[in-house]
């Protein structure tokens, strides 16, 4: 444990499906469907590395682009061809985030394998003005449809989206009140830096 959070040293997660929210938005080329960059998405190979090679069931929760307009939100998909290549194995994506494809997806992961759910964003709770005009307490943020709905199927919440941990949002907040929770690689690396560690 470090600053009072746990990290994966104390997780056992062979054969657990663990819920790990990351941080790879990048800016994308619409018109060929790629990403002009990957270096968020490389930052959080090490937790996804780990957390396979353990034997962990790894779903993957992020968004891609800007909240501010609906028109800048994309899929995930690209981010996952990706994420295959820099990890050397498949990482299977689905175009659904917490309905009934996602969770059969979900259900259906072996020991070692990784999903990537589509863009968080594309859940209403998941959005800025969802975020500022409700303001929910993190409890109130646990009985929230993503919540309530992916939450059942794990066992454990990483959070390696030190970039995004500022937000106020389900995916971010709401499952460390219902699973037993730690931060990811990326994560412990940046906070260790920014308080001198």
């Amino acid at each position: 444990m470090r600053f009072g959070i746990r990290t994966l040293d104390e997780l056992d997660v062979r054969g657990k499906t663990v819920l790990c929210r990351v941080d790879i938005n990048q800016p994308v080329d619409r018109t060929k469907g790629t990403l002009k960059s990957v270096n968020r998405i490389r930052a959080c190979v090490p937790t996804v590395r780990e957390l396979s090679d353990k034997g962990a069931k790894v779903v993957l929760m992020a968004h891609q682009g800007s909240d501010i307009e609906y028109k800048n939100f994309y899929t995930t998909r690209p981010h996952a061809r990706v994420l295959s290549e820099l990890l050397g194995r498949e990482v299977k994506w689905i175009d659904d985030v917490c309905g009934p494809a996602a969770r059969a997806a979900i259900a259906a992961l072996r020991e070692g394998e990784v999903l990537l759910l589509d863009n968080v964003r594309f859940v209403a709770e998941e959005q800025t003005l969802f975020e500022m005009k409700l303001r929910l307490t993190h409890e109130q943020q646990a009985k929230t449809l993503l919540v309530e709905k992916l939450a059942p199927l794990g066992d454990l919440y990483v959070c390696d989206a030190f970039a995004a941990a500022h937000r106020d949002q389900p995916s971010l907040c709401g499952f460390e009140q219902v699973l037993p929770s730690a931060m990811g690689r990326l994560f412990e690396k940046e906070y260790c830096s920014r308080t001198g560690y």
